[in-house]
């Protein structure tokens, strides 16, 4: 188990990187895609085809690269201090991956009405775990004698494909809407459902008690048991598990210079899984000796077995085959954008991301500038969850029909990658016909 702590903690800082999806792309109207956003952000252009866009973010809470990985003094290798990492974790930590394909896009505008039809590929995942399971699988549970402790990890991984229908139009030269229709279709799932887990050790007889109600769904994925958790995964281009969401938009002009938008992405949107499903079940309360804390506390010699190994042997998990629901995050965006000139706009942003129980929010303030007719280039400032240091940027370049961009919003990271707890970016090539 130490091992598979080691493995997970490694993973999280060299990938805390990076973060959750880019938020500078919602201020760059020259690419179609900032229409993810909000549907009722229309194109100048008649006809808007988006060639290619990729995307991809992580972001951990829990600890930085720097907080986990030292270099040995005069030498050049490095080594590993997963107490330094223990001791910056909050209460409740959490690992998030997101990443997104924009296979077609395609938007054709007519007056005062834009209709679009796109396609995306998608993945994302969220682990939420709490620092006394770190503390536990690190250092045992002689720790915690005489303390109840939850343990309980949550966690939801997904990927599927989202295909989308879309309208914006606008009403004389205040308002505009926007409205977006999706069809989700479902590849894989791995997520908890219930996620209560707490353990006791009794301060006389150290004996350990756990209690878990706590479920584990698969769906298209091969767990063979949660004690063994040999994972395989079938894939198929499509399946049976589907499910709809719903985005929608709107944009009011205040005045000449000055705007203001509100948008929902994902409203009501999830997943039905039904294809090779699974739920493994574990509820009830287990009494068993043998772990370390009466070894640890009497002077006897500890057992190199984890404590954790030692539970998860001998809880009891039930095996179903029912189908079930899961979410897809739900993000709500409001801003005001001002532009004293034609060619430089000022905009700020409030963003809020309901996830698994969890708030994501995030702000931005944001400044682009037309640098001639080929290159628009943009500076952003962002704060997120535990980071507050986020300085991003992006730009767009035009020749003739073909449009490129390239955004992150964190690109201090590259320069501080010890520090870094999040960065993104995204790529794109659209083709944009006036």
């Amino acid at each position: 188990m130490k091992r598979l702590i080691l493995f997970f903690a490694l993973v999280c800082a060299i990938l805390s990187g990076f973060s959750q999806q880019e938020l500078g792309l919602y201020f760059m109207p020259g690419a179609v895609q900032s229409q993810r956003y909000n549907p009722a952000f229309l194109q100048e252009e008649k006809v808007n085809l988006s060639l290619a866009s990729i995307g991809m973010g992580v972001a951990h809470t829990g600890f930085s690269f720097g907080d986990i990985i030292f270099p040995v003094p005069g030498s050049t290798e490095t080594q590993l201090n997963v107490e330094s990492a223990l001791r910056v974790m909050d209460e409740q930590n959490h690992f998030r991956f997101q990443t997104s394909v924009d296979v077609l896009n395609l938007s054709v505008r007519l007056r005062g009405l834009q209709i679009g039809f796109g396609y995306q590929a998608k993945a994302d995942a969220l682990l939420q775990y709490p620092k006394t399971l770190a503390l536990l699988a690190w250092g045992g549970n002689t720790q915690f004698v005489g303390n109840e402790i939850n343990i309980a990890p949550s966690f939801q991984i997904q990927g599927y494909h989202e295909f989308s229908l879309s309208a914006g139009w606008k009403v004389g030269r205040i308002f505009q809407g926007g409205l977006r229709m999706k069809y989700l279709v479902g590849l894989a799932n791995l997520s908890t459902a219930n996620q209560d887990a707490t353990i006791f050790t009794d301060a006389n007889n150290y004996a350990t008690t756990v209690s878990t109600d706590y479920v584990i769904q698969s769906s298209m994925i091969d767990m063979g048991s949660p004690e063994a958790f040999a994972v395989s995964i079938s894939p198929q281009a499509f399946t049976q598990n589907t499910g709809y969401g719903i985005d929608a938009g709107a944009v009011i002009q205040l005045t000449k210079k000055l705007s203001i938008a509100i948008s929902g992405v994902n409203i009501l949107s999830n997943i039905n899984w039904q294809d090779s499903v699974s739920q493994f079940t574990s509820r009830g309360t287990y009494t068993f000796n043998g772990l370390d804390a009466a070894e640890a506390i009497t002077g006897g010699e500890i057992e190199t077995e984890s404590v954790l190994d030692s539970i998860s042997s001998r809880l009891e998990f039930t095996e179903t085959n029912d189908p079930y629901i899961t979410q897809v995050p739900t993000q709500i965006y409001a801003s005001a954008h001002f532009q004293p000139i034609n060619t430089f706009r000022l905009g700020a942003l409030i963003f809020q991301e309901w996830y698994r129980g969890r708030q994501f929010p995030g702000m931005m303030l944001s400044a682009n500038k037309d640098l001639g007719k080929i290159v628009t280039a943009g500076l952003t400032y962002s704060m997120r969850t535990r980071s507050f240091d986020n300085l991003g940027a992006n730009v767009l370049l035009r020749g003739g029909p073909v449009v490129m961009f390239l955004v992150t919003d964190n690109f201090t990271a590259l320069l501080t990658p010890r520090s870094a707890r999040e960065m993104n970016f995204r790529w794109g090539m659209n083709i944009a016909i006036k």
